[in-house]
């Protein structure tokens, strides 16, 4: 939490002129000797949603920068995204351009950002990018098949499906990655063979490197979308939010009030590397934190209440334990060498702790 903490307040202390001041002067110097500073600086821009930052970003994803520059770059181009994205037509025509091309680089992890970060952006050439590739040999971890369905590309689930079934006797990590990632995205876009896709995963050998994933994923999707088969929990229905590792910080859609009660739990089969690596639970090596008006809070697999101290969105960081990275200035941050998916499953009370509730666990 400390870590969140001191990267917010860093945020804080630059103001949004300095920054975009900043950010200029990177479009015209060595990306090499600004890397730490330029990596902080693209993720603040994102996160602050600076229409003025978008052609500093776009020029940060442009090849021959450093790999880390990118990676930042891409994630800050996906944060500007999203409901509510404060660019106009021609700068978010831009920004999906720019990833776009990042799509089809030959690194695996900048084609993995590129993916989670057009899935924010509601506009066509972003379906169609990740169309072109979610069908192709080069989503090899079912990224851009997830990103589509995000956007509720509801037409391209049968395109889905057939490649979900043309994998079902390839064999490796990445391949099983891929049917999992597939699955819940054929769940996402309500087709008839995720039930049946979600029940394989289910039988996939654990002892197969890359299964647990698949096998985790399978059993959380039966409970929530095959029929007689509801997700029991306490007060009812919750909303679960699937969280990719592959970007260290991610906006979540729930907006909360001051003094708001939430309940919030995560499972998942995630870890750092390869595809093969990743556990059955979130252990040490991710761990999720939340913030609630400003105050960032771990979350773990048991149901656990918070108190929001403040009005705004529930965002999600996920960080390196061992490592204990700041992020932005770790170049193991950046690329993100995340794998696998998280459950974060929230359940909001109507109810308000006090009239000056500040973020505490409770």
């Amino acid at each position: 939490a400390r870590v969140v903490e001191e990267v917010r307040g860093r945020e804080r202390q630059i103001d949004v002129a300095r920054l975009l001041d900043r950010l200029a002067a990177i479009e015209a110097l060595d990306h090499r000797e600004l890397a730490p500073e330029a990596v902080e600086l693209l993720v603040a821009a994102g996160r602050r949603r600076l229409a003025g930052s978008v052609n500093a970003i776009v020029h940060s994803i442009a090849p021959g920068r450093p790999d880390r520059v990118r990676a930042a770059a891409a994630l800050a181009a996906g944060l500007l995204g999203g409901p509510g994205s404060p660019l106009p037509e021609a700068s978010s025509d831009l920004a999906v351009e720019a990833l776009g091309s990042l799509l089809a680089d030959k690194s695996p992890a900048q084609r993995a950002i590129a993916a989670w970060s057009l899935g924010r952006w509601h506009h066509p050439k972003a379906v169609e990018n990740l169309r072109h590739t979610a069908l192709g040999a080069t989503d090899d971890t079912g990224r851009a098949a997830l990103a589509l369905a995000r956007l509720g590309t509801v037409l391209a689930a049968a395109e889905l499906a057939a490649v979900a079934d043309r994998l079902r006797h390839v064999s490796g990590p990445q391949a099983l990655h891929r049917r999992a990632r597939l699955g819940l995205a054929l769940s996402l876009l309500g087709h008839p063979r995720s039930g049946e896709l979600l029940d394989e995963l289910t039988r996939v050998p654990a002892s197969l490197p890359g299964a647990r994933l698949g096998r985790w994923l399978g059993q959380q999707l039966s409970r929530r979308v095959l029929p007689g088969r509801p997700d029991p929990g306490p007060e009812g229905h919750d909303e679960v939010l699937w969280i990719d590792p592959v970007a260290i910080v991610q906006p979540s859609g729930i907006r909360l009030a001051t003094g708001q009660v939430i309940w919030l739990r995560v499972t998942g089969a995630c870890g750092w590397g390869d595809p093969a690596l990743p556990g059955g639970e979130p252990g040490p090596a991710v761990v999720p934190y939340v913030l609630l008006g400003g105050e960032a809070r771990p979350v773990g697999s048991d149901w656990t209440s918070f108190v929001a101290g403040g009005t705004g969105e529930l965002e999600v960081w996920l960080l390196d334990r061992p490592h204990r990275f700041t992020p932005g200035r770790d170049q193991g941050v950046l690329p993100s060498r995340g794998q696998g998916l998280l459950a974060l499953q929230v359940r909001r009370s109507p109810h308000l702790w006090g009239p000056t509730a500040s973020s505490v666990s409770r």
